[in-house]
């Protein structure tokens, strides 16, 4: 095994990018929750579920070390239709008052969105989680 030691590395256009000791997410999406759902890009994940009305799960490519990690959301709509998103209420693990399963382990992450009341899909589900990979 070899060892990369660097202090900077360049653009292709020769700009310097500085190294720092910055954590960098392990696992990141934006997901379509509606009809069929469906990444629109993502980073270490290997899939996602639909598991009813306003419930999904992203399974992690690479697992992280423990349930222990960090996770962060935000959701949207890609047209001007944002009555709807701006009272939504969304729990990364799931269950919002036992409407939805939860799901938070080191495989995976679920997560649910409750807007108006009752359960809601979401058009743009954007997701990031932070920690140590196994």
């Amino acid at each position: 095994m070899s060892t990369l030691k660097v202090t900077t590395i360049q653009t292709s256009a020769g700009g310097a990018v500085t190294l720092t000791k910055q954590d960098a997410a392990k696992a990141w999406w934006s997901l379509d929750g509606t009809g069929t759902i469906a990444f629109r890009d993502s980073f270490n994940t290997s899939g996602s579920t639909d598991l009813g009305t306003g419930d999904y799960k992203v399974a992690f490519t690479n697992n992280m070390s423990s349930a222990n990690y960090s996770a962060l959301g935000s959701n949207g709509t890609t047209d001007s239709n944002w009555n709807a998103q701006f009272q939504s209420d969304i729990v990364m693990g799931g269950n919002i008052a036992n409407s939805f399963t939860p799901f938070y382990d080191a495989s995976g992450i679920g997560f649910s969105n409750y807007a108006n009341n009752s359960p809601q899909d979401t058009e743009v589900f954007n997701g990031a989680v932070l920690g140590n990979l196994a």
